[in-house]
């Protein structure tokens, strides 16, 4: 089984419809979501683009659970169109998976090369990004690799040191 895996579904038609021509093309493939359980509309939304076999719940998942979703997925899927910065981004390159997400908001700074975005209003946009990752491993390779890398220009200590230097700057 082929798995992308995505946080929320809520008000993302376009990702339905994309995931909708993918799974007509490679009929294995499953969209993974981890948070809150589906609500009626979102439920509504997924049948009427006939998904239901297609995309999983997994509800509410520990660390280690949603670490193992990010190792064994083909990619991790953002279609965002605001992000207040973007961790599940930095946390799913931390894990050795590839980006496929939004090219606005903050999601360009935060993933630089290593990830591929789309134009999150775009469906055939977003459609060409999930067949470029899945057809293209060794394309999919190159960007583990420097998601990796990327995810390592973060973390909390970099952050609060940074801070400091500047309330310090401004004394």
């Amino acid at each position: 089984m082929v798995k992308l895996i995505h946080g929320i579904i809520s008000g993302h038609m376009r990702l339905c419809k994309a995931l909708s021509i993918l799974s007509e093309n490679i009929p294995e493939i499953r969209l993974c979501v981890v948070g809150s359980p589906f609500n009626t509309k979102e439920l509504e939304m997924i049948g009427w683009f006939g998904l239901m076999k297609v995309i999983e719940n997994y509800g509410q998942v520990k660390d280690t659970h949603l670490a193992k979703l990010y190792r064994c997925s083909v990619a991790f899927v953002y279609p965002s169109f605001y992000e207040g910065f973007g961790i599940p981004l930095l946390e799913a390159m931390a894990c050795g998976t590839a980006v496929i997400a939004s090219n606005c908001s903050s999601i360009p700074e935060v993933v630089g090369d290593a990830a591929v975005l789309f134009e999150p209003s775009d469906t055939n946009s977003l459609t060409e990004a999930l067949f470029f990752m899945y057809n293209h491993p060794a394309k999919r390779s190159h960007f583990i690799s420097k998601g990796h890398e990327r995810a390592k220009s973060f973390s909390w200590q970099k952050t609060a040191m940074q801070t400091v230097q500047v309330y310090r700057s401004l004394l």
